[in-house]
């Protein structure tokens, strides 16, 4: 037996003949060669091919001319294809249902999206953002800084959350700083309601770079984490780190007191964190600047003379206009 390939116009109008010829509904006309009516539409509307045998008949007894036929295929002709399809398959993807399996499958399916990004971003399917890998510089180092100091890392996720009001404008500055080194714009969130802004940046290779780099995913106190060991090494670096250390972990404040009813007034620096390893690092780098840090408790690291603020300011400076404009 084997199945015919015919024009869908022509199938269409030999069917139509017959029941024109004979009145009967294709259930009728199905019985007379052992079909269901709903085959004889299939065939009708060119949704299955029909059988050679079973059209010959249907010509011969209702006296019609068979179509003309535009290829005749074996009777099992797609179980043999997709046999061969399945072999295919098998040997570009691996056994089905099995680790060797999903695993090959898997690096297809990342290589397909490394090689069309654009088109799998429109479906829908993430893809990981490419970024610009950075030399170590100072500008690194200060962004280690800045988010040991109020940063944290997830497995899919950078983010700095800084005080919606006074660090507003320091938050566009750690935005172009992102930009600057790694090439990819950082997103924003303002939360009002939290006093908080948050400066984000999202992609599996920009955390990778970060925790190559020394950096650790999950909760800093937990972890306590510490400055990068590229960074303590190098004494421009562990200055600048220092400054983006101090820039959202540090506070300038003002102590008043009256010594016979005259006020007094002096500026002073103190860094808070809870990691023993940022502390000590701290501590050492402004010992190392030639400054006189104190430390009273477990987390506060304190600079108490106006004049060693003022020589703090001139040699690591700051990129937070909170703190500048109490200088």
């Amino acid at each position: 037996m084997s199945r015919l390939v015919i024009n869908k116009d022509k199938i269409r109008l030999f069917f139509d003949n017959i029941q024109d010829k004979s009145g009967e509904n294709w259930d009728q006309i199905g019985r007379k060669v052992r079909l269901s009516g709903r085959t004889i539409r299939d065939w009708r509307r060119g949704v299955l091919l029909p059988n050679k045998e079973k059209l010959e008949k249907l010509a011969l007894i209702f006296q019609q001319r068979l179509p003309l036929v535009i290829e005749e295929r074996e009777e099992y002709w797609t179980k043999k294809y997709a046999r061969k399809g399945a072999l295919a398959r098998l040997k570009k993807y691996g056994p089905p249902g099995t680790p060797e399996g999903r695993r090959k499958g898997g690096l297809i399916s990342q290589q397909k999206r490394r090689e069309r990004p654009e088109y799998y971003r429109k479906l829908g399917v993430n893809i990981r953002k490419k970024i610009k890998i950075p030399k170590h510089s100072i500008f690194l180092a200060e962004f280690m800084g800045i988010v040991l100091g109020d940063g944290g890392l997830s497995l899919e996720q950078c983010f700095i959350t800084l005080n919606c009001i006074k660090d507003k404008q320091y938050s566009i500055y750690v935005k172009k700083l992102i930009k600057k080194l790694f090439g990819v714009d950082a997103s924003i969130y303002l939360r009002p309601i939290n006093g908080t802004i948050t400066v984000a940046v999202s992609g599996r290779d920009f955390i990778e770079f970060l925790v190559k780099e020394g950096l650790k995913v999950g909760n800093k106190v937990k972890n306590q984490v510490d400055v990068p060991e590229w960074v303590k090494n190098n004494f421009i670096f562990s200055k600048r780190c220092l400054r983006g250390l101090m820039d959202t972990d540090g506070g300038i404040f003002i102590h008043r007191y009256k010594i016979k009813r005259k006020e007094y007034r002096y500026k002073k620096i103190c860094f808070t964190n809870k990691s023993q390893p940022l502390l000590n690092f701290v501590f050492n780098a402004l010992r190392k600047l030639g400054l006189n840090p104190k430390r009273f408790n477990d987390n506060k690291i304190w600079l108490y003379s106006e004049v060693e603020v003022k020589k703090y300011f001139k040699l690591v400076n700051s990129s937070n206009q909170r703190l500048l404009k109490v200088i």
